[in-house]
């Protein structure tokens, strides 16, 4: 036999999912409430066909009412959170420490470049940090395209960075123990 309050609770439940750009709402008898207004809808449209528009206009500005609530709730718990935190701290937090990353490869290779790889400890689906990396050291470093013979190797959050270097690369520049640069040494870098 088939369990018909269970199945249509995860249908309810998966109505809604929390985002910071969605509105927080309460669940009503075990329900999320936008489950209960979907089936406001869905019954008052079988009955009632001329005022359904009417209806759902006026929930619809209600979930607006409600959104906008929810992201002024988010602005002032985000910025009494960075209130008391300096420039920098702002930026890692925010940004990630990529882009302190990135600009400090850039001016590393200023005036220079190169063909380069990304070796990284982050996947495409888990953050953004390998795109930001990519941006921040664009022209001198071009991570863009995939070498196949690359000129410099960019490591960023690997352990053991150092034992990744290829003995023909040597290392440029370290930021903290996880990133470093390195090129070939059949170039020359004088920074």
């Amino acid at each position: 036999m088939i369990d018909y309050y269970s199945s249509i609770y995860g249908v309810f439940q998966n109505l809604y999912q929390y985002h910071y750009n969605t509105c927080e709402l309460p669940n009503v008898y075990k329900f999320p409430l936008l489950g209960w207004v979907y089936l406001l809808i869905f019954v008052l449209a079988l009955f009632n066909r001329k005022r359904i528009l009417n209806i759902a206009l006026i929930i619809f500005c209600i979930f607006i009412l409600f959104q906008t609530l929810s992201q002024y709730r988010s602005f002032i718990v985000l910025q009494k959170k960075l209130d008391p935190l300096t420039t920098t701290e702002k930026e890692t937090l925010i940004i990630g420490p990529s882009h302190r990353f990135g600009e400090f490869g850039f001016n590393q290779f200023r005036g220079h470049r190169y063909k380069g790889r990304l070796i990284s400890g982050f996947s495409l689906s888990e953050t953004l940090e390998p795109y930001a990396i990519k941006y921040d050291l664009y022209p001198v470093v071009d991570l863009i395209n995939e070498y196949e013979d690359p000129d410099c190797l960019v490591i960023f959050e690997k352990k053991n960075a150092k034992n990744l270097v290829p003995p023909d690369f040597h290392i440029v520049a370290i930021f903290g123990e996880t990133s470093l640069f390195a090129i070939k040494k059949s170039l020359t870098h004088v920074n």
